[in-house]
């Protein structure tokens, strides 16, 4: 094997096991403390370099599907919960505020023109 694979292999390994063992730590501490924050911002830069490691050495070294599949499925969940947490910390938009609003599905479809077609 070329040194280049072994060493992003090498990379890769080792930023999972953190990962793993970070994570593990992660949710044994109190949720959302600064400890909590900072430990699972390094959780998503661990991960990060996951993701990256294994597309990299799909696109470079051998192509395989069910890994390509599963590392484009852990990038969107990493960056889905990212901003799940960040959203959960700094509340909705106003815009999503605003549509979640009770009320507020009557007023979209009233306003694009549907009619109530429920019977009495």
């Amino acid at each position: 094997m070329p040194t280049a694979h072994l060493t992003n292999l090498a990379l890769h390994v080792a930023a999972g096991t953190a990962a793993i063992l970070l994570g593990a730590r992660i949710l044994r501490r109190p949720l959302g403390d600064a400890a909590h924050r900072r430990a699972g911002l390094r959780f998503v830069r661990l991960t990060a370099v996951v993701v990256t490691t294994a597309a990299l050495g799909l696109a470079v070294v051998r192509w395989m599907p069910l890994f390509a599949v599963l590392t484009l499925l852990v990038g969107y969940q990493l960056v889905s919960g990212l901003r799940a947490a960040r959203t959960q910390a700094a509340g909705p938009q106003a815009r999503v505020a605003l549509a979640e609003a009770p009320g507020a599905g009557t007023v979209l479809r009233s306003t694009l023109g549907a009619t109530n077609t429920s019977t009495r």
